[in-house]
């Protein structure tokens, strides 16, 4: 420990964060490696080190700076609304001049790098939320249901507004993580048990409206329709002799998970980065995971992301600031519904969705703002008192 100024007294941060998040990063670069050694294009590899060291420095920036002691003021109640307006903006973009890729307009194009902002916008919401919570605790708290209405009247059209234009995207994934974030939040500030089941259960009927409230033809339709034939739950029940083109996706995954065994087929050893498996490099990625390095690896992937989950969550008591307390679970949890997510769509608990690994994934955009949290999660794992 060390005293610095205005008789502020900081500590390290837990370093193993970082550690951790550079072993995913590097196993998630050499696996991306690994699965381009059936391509000999350089573009991608050559893209896959830049996002990779950028994100590196990233992080070691924020890292430079105290956030404990300025991230209230940095991003106070004026420039969070800024930052609102600018997630319209970007949105509104985004279904205007977007670049369609898979069926879906998720995308733009800056100065020829392609930017997925429904990502910085989730982190964006989750850091208006914080700022929010943390100012209207004591209503939240309130057995009048008034108060309630009071508190979360504006941030309910702030987020719905923002809802809808992701929903167009048809991004319901982010969707789906971003509330789950932000209902946990909502229950750590102490909301009544009564008024948070009657905002589940909203919530469950609205997804249920737009699951299967719609034509039968509608792409989400087609995936829940697969996962009920090929979900984890019922697979003894399932016909594996029929392959359609939709469905290869959701069995390849598990062939590949299934077919590593234990230690698995070793480095370049798997078929389904051949084309049996598409998104093998973001959405699927744990499945290469496990079919070439088998179940050890995959655990030990798993147990990496649980460390930095309980890490974070740690740190949440060394905080007296309401709004840094808020901020660690929110962004912890954003990373941890991430991962179950994409884990479970593997894995084939879930239905299929477009959600990238945390740091072992393809991408930039998701790297970089993944990066971006975990640097702020470790900078705030410093032990303060003032």
């Amino acid at each position: 420990m060390f005293k610095a100024d205005k008789q502020v007294y900081f500590s390290q941060p837990n370093q193993m964060l970082i550690v951790i998040y550079v072993l995913l990063s590097l196993f998630g670069s050499f696996i991306f490696f690994d699965i381009s050694t059936n391509n000999v294009a350089l573009k991608p590899i050559i893209k896959q080190i830049i996002w990779l060291m950028s994100g590196f420095s990233f992080v070691f920036i924020i890292l430079r700076y105290n956030l404990a002691f300025k991230i209230e003021k940095i991003f106070n109640k004026k420039i969070i609304y800024f930052l609102l307006l600018f997630s319209y903006i970007l949105l509104f973009w985004v279904l205007n001049k977007g670049v369609v890729v898979n069926g879906a307009k998720r995308w733009i194009n800056i100065f020829g790098i392609s930017f997925q902002p429904s990502s910085l916008i989730m982190l964006i919401l989750i850091m208006y939320y914080a700022e929010m919570l943390s100012r209207k605790v004591e209503l939240i708290r309130s057995k009048k249901f008034s108060d309630i209405v009071k508190v979360f009247a504006l941030p309910s059209i702030i987020t719905g507004i923002i809802f809808i234009l992701i929903f167009k995207e048809k991004h319901l994934s982010i969707l789906l993580i971003t509330s789950a974030t932000i209902f946990t939040m909502i229950y750590v500030a102490g909301l009544r048990k009564r008024y948070f089941l009657s905002i589940i259960l909203i919530g469950i009927l609205g997804l249920g409206l737009i699951l299967f409230g719609s034509s039968k033809k509608n792409y989400r339709n087609e995936r829940i329709n697969l996962w009920k034939k090929y979900n984890f739950f019922l697979r003894k029940y399932n016909d594996y002799d029929k392959i359609s083109v939709s469905s290869r996706q959701v069995k390849e995954s598990l062939i590949a998970i299934t077919a590593g065994g234990l230690a698995g087929k070793g480095f370049s050893g798997g078929r389904s980065k051949y084309k049996f498996l598409s998104e093998v490099t973001s959405d699927y990625i744990f499945s290469i995971v496990n079919e070439e390095f088998g179940f050890i690896a995959g655990t030990l992937v798993i147990i990496g992301y649980l460390f930095i989950f309980l890490f974070s969550i740690q740190s949440v008591g060394f905080h007296e600031s309401l709004y840094l307390k808020f901020l660690t679970i929110g962004i912890s949890m954003l990373i941890f519904y991430t991962v179950l997510v994409n884990i479970g769509v593997a894995t084939s608990l879930l239905p299929s969705t477009g959600v990238p690994l945390p740091f072992l994934s393809y991408g930039g955009t998701a790297f970089w703002i993944n990066s971006i949290e975990l640097g702020i999660l470790t900078n705030l794992t410093k032990k303060t008192k003032i």
